[in-house]
């Protein structure tokens, strides 16, 4: 098992749908899960993480804080931290995630993106300026006396 996998869930326990176990409908929470079994539909767990183990299998798009996929998901994954494929995980769908690391051996078809972070900031937290006049046509220099004095 990876060493994700592995990990205890967290402090609440998290959630876990174990290889025997299908479900078809939206899964939304607030607390990490861990997927062994199968799930078809939509899975919005944002605040924390979701792990697809080894075997697990996914259809349906996924959102999440941190999403580790060791299994397989067919599906849209948004990973506002990061998005991991393992070595195990085979992947068919588009990634958008702020950092994201793929393990030799994963398998991958799709998109990434990776939003600049540098340009999240909403319009209106920019400052206002007024409109600055507009310099008028610049015209080619033409040479002129220069009178000098001395003061």
């Amino acid at each position: 098992m990876s060493e994700t996998a592995s990990k205890p869930l967290g402090p609440s326990g998290g959630s876990y749908i174990g290889p025997n176990v299908r479900i078809k409908g939206d899964i939304k929470g607030s607390e990490t899960c861990l997927i062994a079994g199968k799930v078809q539909g939509s899975i919005d767990i944002e605040s924390e993480q979701v792990v697809i183990a080894p075997g697990g299998e996914v259809q349906a798009d996924i959102q999440a804080s941190k999403v580790s996929i060791q299994g397989s998901v067919r599906g849209d994954v948004k990973g506002s931290s990061r998005v991991e494929l393992r070595k195990t995980a085979v992947m068919d769908g588009n990634l958008t995630t702020a950092r994201i690391f793929v393990e030799e051996g994963a398998v991958f078809r799709g998109h990434i993106e990776m939003p600049d972070e540098t340009k999240q900031q909403p319009a209106a937290a920019k400052p206002q300026s007024a409109p600055q006049p507009r310099p008028a046509q610049a015209q080619p220099a033409q040479s002129a006396p220069v009178e000098r004095r001395q003061v």
